[in-house]
């Protein structure tokens, strides 16, 4: 008999007969994302590295896991070299993995940059907002087909027959989900504070030198939050579930901006204040082992909270709409390849 997503413990599931992507699974929390679901049983994962070198040690460092090893011998790493800051990169890496794969059942888009200064693309995209938001736009509509065609209807009878005898195995009944990393700082985000009140032109305002400063990387976060939940609204199903995941406080990788004092406290305040990567990362995966109730819904730390407060209200709503309507244009001027799900 199938087992259900509701009647297990998302850290007792077994994830075999699954395959997952992680963006930007090369380093910190993605790669720690990647190593869970390794561990969960999935037969794949694949991972995504703006430097091959990297993502090939990512994939050496978790084929060697001892905690890998012990529960899925068998499991596989595949690594996708692309610069998410890099937009024809971007597009040549969504037309290779489609060639490349067929079988996909759950994403997670974590891949990101914090960047405390402004800093354009050669696309004159600044690159906080490429990278934490417009790549992952367009990796989220080339992965729709895919994750659609592997959701619980469309897999072999075979395999689901063969996966019953394993428990808590969850191949039959799991829906495909794509998953949307956030950050505990981008859901206080405030529209009439970080923003100003408007709504023309958000593509704009993020891409000049003078807006913003330092809270880009928070700014373009919930951008990524805002486009999401629209996403969901417009897209997610009891097929494939759409939602936003935030992995609490786990430990920062980027203290690379301080100096060797401000490191060093900052190392001290993160291991008495912070979660540990390895619990963001039991975060995330949580929302990804949900059955289709989830689609639209905001996580953090591994709870279903309300969205962000701005978007609840009147004018976070009419600002989602507008961001949907640019981002839809954006991907179109982009690519016509890319497909948009209206």
């Amino acid at each position: 008999m199938a087992t259900y997503i509701d009647e297990i413990e998302p850290n007792e599931a077994n994830l075999s007969g699954l395959s997952v992507l992680v963006t930007g699974g090369d380093e910190g929390l993605g790669w720690e994302i990647a190593r869970l679901y390794l561990i969960l049983g999935a037969d794949n994962v694949y991972l995504t590295a703006k430097a091959k070198k990297n993502g090939d040690h990512a994939r050496d460092s978790l084929l060697l896991d001892s905690k890998v090893l012990e529960k899925n011998p068998g499991g596989q790493v595949h690594v996708f070299e692309v610069d998410m800051a890099d937009t024809n990169a971007v597009l040549e890496f969504c037309q290779k993995f489609r060639r490349e794969v067929s079988n996909l059942h759950i994403a997670v888009l974590s891949a990101s940059v914090d960047l405390p200064y402004y800093r354009p693309t050669q696309y004159r995209m600044e690159e906080c907002f490429h990278v934490n938001f417009f790549a992952n736009a367009i990796i989220s509509n080339f992965l729709m087909e895919i994750l659609d065609e592997n959701s619980p209807e469309n897999r072999s009878m075979e395999v689901k027959l063969q996966k019953r005898s394993i428990r808590n195995n969850v191949f039959e009944t799991l829906p495909s989900h794509l998953t949307w990393v956030s950050s505990p700082e981008s859901y206080e985000c405030s529209i009439s504070g970080d923003w100003g009140v408007f709504f023309e032109d958000i593509y704009g305002r993020l891409n000049r030198r003078s807006d913003m400063g330092p809270t880009r990387s928070k700014s373009t976060r919930f951008l990524a939050t805002t486009y999401a939940l629209k996403q969901a609204q417009h897209v997610g199903d009891e097929k494939l579930v759409i939602n936003v995941a935030s992995p609490g406080h786990p430990q920062a990788g980027q203290r690379w901006r301080f100096s060797s004092i401000g490191r060093t406290i900052a190392v001290a305040i993160d291991s008495v204040f912070s979660r540990q990567q390895f619990d963001g990362a039991d975060a995330i995966v949580r929302a990804t082992l949900t059955g289709p109730e989830a689609n639209g819904t905001y996580w953090d730390g591994g709870n279903i909270i309300p969205p962000p407060w701005s978007l609840r209200k009147p004018d976070g709503k009419l600002f989602q709409i507008r961001l949907w309507e640019e981002t839809i244009y954006a991907l179109e001027m982009a690519s016509p390849l890319i497909p948009t799900h209206e």
